[in-house]
């Protein structure tokens, strides 16, 4: 794909004398061009590099006032590269482009300049229409834990593109770490948990973890059943975090999965749950699981009950 293509250009770039990337910044191919270009800031991490900031800096900032929209967000991928006070004004002033490609590599490239003047041009991308100038922002605004995003980030949870309905519902975790009143989450991720992207449904589960309470074991059960075996695990182990006796039940039922790993997580969640009703559901399970494997773990568990 494109984004594929251009990012092994810029790993062959990155291998390459600072001389021969400056040249590439010249190149008639427009992707050259722009890998060239988004390369720069990668360079001052080389040995040469270092050497060679100011001389990088200046050509820079001689690109992002290029004509082409694409160079100049290319120029602020390099920035994000290069992060350092004597950029920060640069990436601030490309935050007022209108360009939608630059407002795209802006808001990534944003998070490495924490601050109001970040905070301030993030929330007005998050009334952009763009959905990777939407998602970028929130992911941006997530990593900050900005409480003031809360809104405009919850807005996002049912967006019809799923790249922001990911980076929404994972700014939502970040941010619900430092919230005091979590109990309001609870609504926001269990909606999040029939999402058709597998994705999204795995960060819901992470946000319900923040909201502890025997409504975890009611709330993963159909999780339980997920497509993504990924989901199922995080689910198990999530009802395990309750440390309430009714996860016994719930967590019983994976033990009767064709899937050896979820049968395998299914036993570590019990002895995460560390319940003593979980002994007889471990002794019947033994007289059926054939994997040797399994029945060890499955007994060690028990023993420990």
């Amino acid at each position: 794909t494109g984004p594929l293509m251009a990012s092994a250009i810029r790993r062959i770039y990155a291998k390459q004398s600072l001389k021969f990337v400056l040249n590439g910044t010249k190149d008639f191919n427009a992707t050259l061009k722009r890998c060239a270009v988004a390369t720069l800031g990668e360079m001052v991490k080389t040995k040469e590099g270092k050497r060679s900031r100011k001389q990088i800096l200046d050509a820079l900032r001689r690109l992002m006032k290029a004509r082409e929209a694409p160079i100049r967000a290319a120029s602020a991928d390099s920035f994000f590269a290069m992060a350092g006070k004597d950029v920060q004004p640069d990436i601030l002033t490309l935050a007022t482009d209108n360009a939608v490609e630059v407002k795209r590599a802006v808001a990534h490239a944003l998070r490495a300049f924490k601050g109001p003047e970040a905070v301030k041009f993030l929330l007005k991308y998050m009334e952009e229409t763009d959905p990777f100038v939407l998602a970028n922002a929130t992911e941006t605004l997530g990593i900050f834990e900005e409480k003031e995003a809360l809104q405009p980030i919850i807005n996002k949870l049912n967006h019809k593109k799923v790249n922001v309905r990911r980076a929404a519902t994972k700014a939502l975790v970040k941010l619900g770490n430092n919230l005091e009143q979590r109990k309001p989450l609870l609504s926001f991720f269990s909606e999040r948990l029939f999402d058709s992207d597998g994705e999204v449904r795995l960060t819901a589960i992470e946000g319900l973890l923040l909201v502890k309470g025997p409504q975890m074991v009611i709330l993963m059960g159909p999780c339980i059943q997920d497509p993504l075996p990924q989901v199922k695990k995080a689910a198990l182990f999530a009802m395990a975090a309750t440390g309430h006796p009714s996860a016994v039940e719930g967590i019983s039922g994976a033990l009767e999965d064709d899937d050896l790993e979820i049968r395998r997580a299914a036993i570590d969640a019990l002895g995460k749950l560390k319940r003593k009703e979980a002994k007889p559901v471990l002794e019947a399970y033994l007289t059926k699981e054939k994997d040797k494997g399994l029945s060890a773990a499955a007994k060690k568990i028990s023993r420990s009950l």
